[in-house]
């Protein structure tokens, strides 16, 4: 399935990409079709994004239920329900969103919540459906360091599978959503100036030995 169309009509001499969340995976699907016109993908930044749950390996799934366990463990039993509702909401919110996705065609408008939904369940049926081929450049990923409720596996190992040319991983001191809001942006905006600089250094001497 497609999950991204890129035209090149108007192609630029370096690319650096960066995609959040599923935004991570469109922006992988982006290298790959630029790499193959023939174009220059100089960074490739991935914000706490995940491959598709279905390509997960045996070793991840374990490593899925050691953290659930030991998130269970150090909780009381009040506080075990309420990790078990936080993890109920998501899937309700899931499921509620695919019904809506095959509702959609009958009605033309939505209220916001429901626009929502809709897009986290496209977003979710696309990442199913997405099966990524090997990459052979070189990625950055920004990996979020507070994990808070929930599932949570760390995706670099998964994306090092795909990433042939190496990969290499920072880590921003906030949560998933919290680390595009203040104050975690900015050290997210420091991260891949920083970033971006360092890519950019080989080209600048390159271009310099050129000129001269």
């Amino acid at each position: 399935t497609e999950i991204y169309t890129l035209s090149l009509h108007d192609a630029l001499p370096i690319y650096h990409i960066a995609g959040f969340c599923f935004g991570g995976v469109v922006a992988f699907e982006m290298a790959q079709r630029l790499v193959a016109g023939g174009q220059k993908v100089n960074l490739l930044a991935l914000l706490d994004s995940y491959l598709p749950r279905s390509r997960r390996t045996w070793r991840m799934t374990v490593a899925a239920a050691k953290y659930h366990a030991g998130n269970l463990r150090r909780r009381g039993w009040k506080e075990k329900g309420a990790y078990f509702m936080a993890s109920l909401r998501h899937w309700t919110s899931y499921i509620r969103g695919q019904l809506r996705v095959r509702q959609a065609a009958r009605y033309s408008e939505f209220d916001v919540s429901t626009w929502n939904e809709l897009t986290f369940a496209a977003a979710l049926t696309a990442l199913r459906r997405y099966r990524p081929r090997e990459y052979q450049g070189t990625a950055m990923m920004f990996k979020a360091g507070d994990h808070g409720e929930g599932f949570y596996v760390d995706p670099a190992g998964l994306w090092r599978r795909y990433i042939k040319g190496g990969l290499s991983v920072r880590t921003v001191p906030s949560g998933h959503n919290a680390m595009l809001e203040e104050p975690h942006v900015r050290t997210l905006a420091h991260e891949l100036r920083a970033a971006i600089d360092e890519v950019l250094r080989p080209e600048s001497a390159a271009d310099a030995r050129r000129a001269r």
